[in-house]
């Protein structure tokens, strides 16, 4: 597997470097930002272990522009381990974040665990064999692990992706906030649902970027979330039936008797600032 560190301590470097190697990467190594951005840009790789406080371009901002372009594995190295840090990591798109000092062993497993997800265990319970889920334009591919909205791939990080293959599969329904994080993190000690938040916020900020077919995520309070999809147009009516007939609207002046003829209920779709909350 192709390996990027980027760290300024060289004697961090050089220990990880020389551990990975053993252990089948094909590692290649930065001092600041820059150059660990144009590493970037020649070699492609797989997993980038970079250090949050890079000098020159510091290392959120590099995760940020590897997320855009690219769904590789990025494993940040934070130096506080407060929650304010964790936020700022996965806000910038990381899919771990490990703060130092921490053992090789320790990174070796997590390591390990992002693999296992990516690869051999995309999806709880097997489910990398079920098909495609469509809803409206939004296509998601588990096999694959991959996602489209209006014929664009969505660049997700592993937890994003989960979350929203989560969703989609009860579309419409209400999933538990604290089961939604235990699904997206699959871990023993189970989901952060304070950090569940963050990663609802970029999903709901990538499907808006993609265009096409709104598509919402609805936060029910203290309760969980729902994928909600724009109603479609309905079809056209039977003249005789009452949804065919009419409306009109009590005017300033006029009948106030007038009101108009309620729509149906499936037509309702929450306003952005409501689906939000």
């Amino acid at each position: 597997m192709k390996t990027l560190i980027a760290d300024a301590d060289q004697v961090l470097v050089s220990m990880l470097a020389y551990v990975l190697g053993r252990h089948g990467h094909d590692v290649s190594t930065a001092s600041d930002g820059m150059q660990a951005l144009h590493r970037w840009h020649t070699e492609q790789p797989e997993l980038a272990l970079i250090d949050a406080a890079l000098p020159v371009v510091d290392g959120l901002a590099l995760c940020r522009q590897i997320r855009q372009r690219s769904s590789a594995l990025v494993i940040l190295f934070g130096q506080r381990g407060d929650e304010h840090e964790y936020v700022q990591c996965y806000e910038a798109g990381a899919d771990d974040c490990i703060v130092k000092p921490f053992s090789v062993r320790r990174l070796l497993l997590r390591i390990d665990s992002l693999l296992r997800r990516m690869n051999g265990l995309p999806m709880a319970e097997g489910e990398a064999g079920r098909g495609r889920l469509v809803v409206g334009d939004l296509v998601i591919d588990p096999g694959a692990f991959e996602a489209f909205k209006n014929r664009t791939r969505l660049h997700l990080t592993r937890l994003e992706f989960r979350i929203l293959y989560r969703l989609a599969r009860s579309v419409g329904t209400l999933v538990e906030a604290q089961h939604l994080a235990d699904y997206a993190w699959q871990s023993a000690t189970g989901g952060d649902i304070r950090l569940l938040k963050t990663h609802i916020s970029h999903l709901r900020q990538k499907l808006e970027e993609a265009g096409g077919m709104p598509i919402y995520i609805r936060a029910i309070p203290r309760t969980g979330y729902i994928l909600t999809p724009a109603a479609a147009a309905p079809a056209p009516a039977d003249p005789g039936h009452p949804s065919a007939w009419p409306q009109t609207e009590a005017q300033p002046g006029g009948n106030p008797d007038a009101t108009a003829v309620p729509a149906p209920l499936d037509n309702i779709v929450a306003s952005p600032a409501e689906q939000r909350a």
